[in-house]
C-alpha cells in the first residue's frame, strides 16, 4: 500500500475492520507473516487494503489506491495520506 499514490491508514478494532471489509473481497496469502502475524488482504475495483493484528496495541488498517475518488467512502475510517508516491 505504502508505493500506491493515494493511502490511507489507521488503528481500529474488529467491528470497525469488520465494516470495513464487508464489501471487499478477501485475497487468500495465506500465510502471510509480514509484517505481521497474520496480515489479511481484501481487494475491491481501484483498491487494495491489508490488515494486522497486533493484539492489544490494535489492528493495523491500510488502503492504497492509484484514484483518490476510491478512498472517499473510507475516510471516516482512514487518515488519508494523499499525494505519497
Amino acid at each position: 500500500m505504502s508505493t500506491s499514490p493515494f493511502t490511507g491508514f489507521a488503528t481500529v478494532t474488529t467491528e470497525v475492520l469488520d465494516r470495513f471489509v464487508a464489501d471487499l473481497v478477501p485475497v487468500l496469502l495465506q500465510p502471510m507473516r509480514v509484517p505481521g502475524d497474520p496480515t489479511r488482504h481484501w481487494v475491491a475495483p481501484g483498491l487494495v487494503a491489508e490488515a494486522v493484528d497486533y493484539g492489544k496495541s490494535g489492528i493495523w488498517l491500510s488502503a492504497g489506491s492509484r484514484q483518490p475518488a476510491t478512498l472517499s467512502p473510507a475516510a471516516p475510517t482512514l487518515s488519508p495520506r494523499m499525494g505519497t508516491v
